[in-house]
Order: structure tokens, then sequence, then C-alpha cells
């Protein structure tokens, strides 16, 4: 039987677990940005080219490398084969 106190602590849980889950994936998807930011620069390429090569706009483009559009793994591989890199050099990109 749950008191009023046990559901207050369970739903604190679940409240910090669910922040510390959207720090951890605000923080992946910055490192990803980064990757891609850097991985575009090493090739000359602006955002605007990696935009018409990726099929994505260049605000997507500049929002994904800012860390601030959850995009889609989709997005993920056609920003990959748009840099002419596998997947996991973007994910394990060390700048």
């Amino acid at each position: 039987m749950f008191t009023c106190n046990n559901t207050s602590l369970h739903i604190r849980s679940t409240i910090v677990k669910h922040v510390e889950l959207n720090i951890m994936q605000d923080e992946l998807l910055f490192k990803l940005g980064q990757s891609i930011r850097y991985l575009r620069l090493k090739r000359g390429l602006s955002q605007e080219e990696l935009g018409f090569k990726s099929d994505l706009s260049t605000n997507s483009v500049s929002s994904i490398e800012r860390g601030a559009y959850n995009f889609k793994i989709k997005t993920l591989y056609k920003i990959a084969e748009a840099l002419n890199v596998d997947v996991m050099e973007i994910i394990n990109c060390k700048f």
C-alpha cells in the first residue's frame, strides 16, 4: 500500500530520471553536432553545401551543429553520406 510520502518519493525519483535522460540526450546531440561541424569544415563545405548534399535546409544543418535539433537516425546517415564518412566516424569523432 502506497502512502502519500511513498508516492511523492516515486514521483520525485521519476522526475529526476527524466531530467537526467534529457541532459544526456542534450549532451549527445551537442557532441554529434560538434562532430558534424568539425568534419564539414575539414572537408571545406559550407552549411549550405552540406544541406544540399544531405537534402536538409541550411537552418537544419545549423540547428544540428548547435545541438538544438533532435534529428532522426536517418538524417545522421544522410549527413554521413554527404560527408563521405561512416556514421561511426561522426559518433566517435575526436576533435
